[in-house]
């Protein structure tokens, strides 16, 4: 039985387009209220029905942001619900048993508007990116990663999926808006070997990201002694995977030449643990300063690669503050206030991270010049989160910015030998009141709110909105009532 009612919705925004377009969801159970989210000036999330699980033909959330007009919004009830996420192979042994739907990606049963801007997007990464690559790649082990277990996933998707957070990611928020399904891991779906697997998975995007990812290889890090969690995944190692991928993906130079300029490249976040690694070994700043420039030629090299393969479109984010870290903040805890700035960050790790995004830019200005057809956009990933850390209560954050919100003991929540999802952590009731997640990553909130400054804020250069006209550039800053 169908049972439909019209909503109309209003709202005030800064940008004057086309009202009364009609809209569709089909939702489970009985009608659900449609969310409105002013601080973050999107005018409806993904709605959720009281089973937790939706389908969706639409069009994109971006579109439907409206000033001072009513949007009319067509809702129908089914008494039967559709399951989102299909159950996927189980993992590797007895300690994945429950871990379904790696990535939630490619088995996401969203109908979605097909993207105006691009057909797929292809990403390279560490744990910021990571849709469920690692679970395949640690060695085996009787004890499943923190990361496979509640409470990661427990917000949006509510079982964990590799992802390093409690739901989306940045990667997650931006297939979003561009009307694509979330972004596919290239080792998900129960497959070791995902060449070998079916690239028709892989249609409207591939994510070779994984968590603990350097940008340099191995070998750079055991002359000096610094150990990897995860072995032979460095951007260096994507790229191999990446290009054999393609060997299977299309027939032809021009059939890859097609698929990668249709295609969203994200290059990153990558970097972050070449200095993450050697920092937490008790590396000195002086000799983890020094690896920068290799680090931003190694992403520049995967670029200026990526381009001679057909790439047109390349956003690569920049690192992180640091020094806001609640890792880092453990780690390196101090009495001496002379450490810290206004905002409780470590002064001298931000400006740390702060180098290594200008020798980036700088590489990224050079690369530009010598490929003029293709668009590469620079995500400043500090700036965007720096908002944050300025004004948590600003954007919701009350459980503040630097509490690890999953975690152990200490006046940050966060101890090494307790990681978020082992005993004896816990969890804060509501992550959306925290920045950081877990000591080392960020929350769902934390970062659809830097995506939000990515997508339609002043965080890319160029601008990404003017890059894809889908998107609609307003700011980052939250809407006022």
């Amino acid at each position: 039985m169908m049972l439909g009612f019209d909503l109309f919705l209003t709202r005030q925004s800064r940008l004057c387009v086309p009202a009364q377009i009609r809209y569709q969801l089909v939702i489970c159970t009985r009608p659900k209220t449609l969310v409105t989210t002013p601080n973050d000036g999107i005018l409806f999330e993904w709605v959720r029905a009281c089973c937790k699980v939706m389908t969706q033909s639409l069009v994109p959330e971006s579109d439907m942001r409206r000033p001072d007009v009513r949007s009319h919004v067509s809702v129908q009830e089914t008494t039967s619900s559709v399951d989102v996420y299909s159950s996927t192979t189980l993992l590797r042994k007895d300690w994945i048993g429950a871990f379904k739907g790696v990535g939630a990606s490619s088995s996401n049963k969203f109908s979605y508007a097909s993207s105006a801007c691009f057909k797929s997007i292809i990403s390279f990464g560490d744990s910021l990116a990571d849709t469920g690559n690692t679970v395949y790649l640690l060695p085996e082990s009787r004890r499943p990663p923190h990361f496979t277990l509640p409470p990661y996933g427990e917000t949006f998707f509510g079982h964990p999926t590799g992802r390093c957070s409690d739901g989306r990611l940045i990667i997650d928020f931006i297939a979003q808006e561009l009307g694509l399904p979330f972004v596919a891991p290239f080792y998900g779906s129960g497959r070791i070997d995902g060449i070998k697997g079916n690239v028709s998975n892989f249609v409207d995007g591939v994510n070779f990201a994984v968590v603990g990812a350097t940008a340099l290889e191995d070998s750079f890090f055991n002359e000096r002694g610094v150990k990897l969690p995860v072995l032979n995944a460095s951007l260096v190692a994507q790229m191999g995977w990446f290009k054999g991928f393609l060997s299977k993906m299309c027939h032809t130079s021009s059939d890859c030449k097609k698929y990668l300029e249709s295609s969203l490249v994200l290059v990153g976040e990558i970097g972050g643990n070449d200095y993450n690694h050697a920092f937490f070994e008790g590396i000195k700043v002086a000799e983890v300063q020094s690896f920068a420039p290799d680090v931003v030629k190694t992403i520049g090299s995967a670029i200026i690669e990526l381009i001679n393969l057909g790439a047109v479109t390349l956003m690569v984010p920049g690192n992180c503050p640091i020094g806001c870290s609640t890792a880092y903040l453990t780690y390196f805890l101090t009495r001496n206030m002379g450490d810290y700035d206004e905002n409780g960050c470590i002064k001298w790790l931000n400006k740390f991270a702060e180098y290594h995004n200008e020798l980036l830019r700088t590489e990224l200005g050079r690369i530009q010049k010598l490929h003029p057809h293709a668009t590469i956009i620079y995500a400043d990933y500090y700036n965007a989160a720096m908002e944050i850390y300025r004004s948590p209560n600003v954007f919701g954050f009350g459980g503040g910015a630097l509490k690890a919100c999953c975690g152990g003991e200490g006046p940050y929540n966060m101890n090494f030998a307790v990681q978020c999802g082992y005993s004896p952590s816990k969890s804060c009731k509501d992550p959306s009141l925290y920045v950081n997640w877990d000591g080392v990553h960020l929350t769902e909130a934390a970062y659809k709110r830097i995506a939000l400054g990515l997508l339609r804020g002043s965080y890319t250069t160029p601008r990404l909105a003017a890059t894809c006209p889908r998107i609609f550039y307003t700011d980052s800053r939250p809407y006022q009532q």
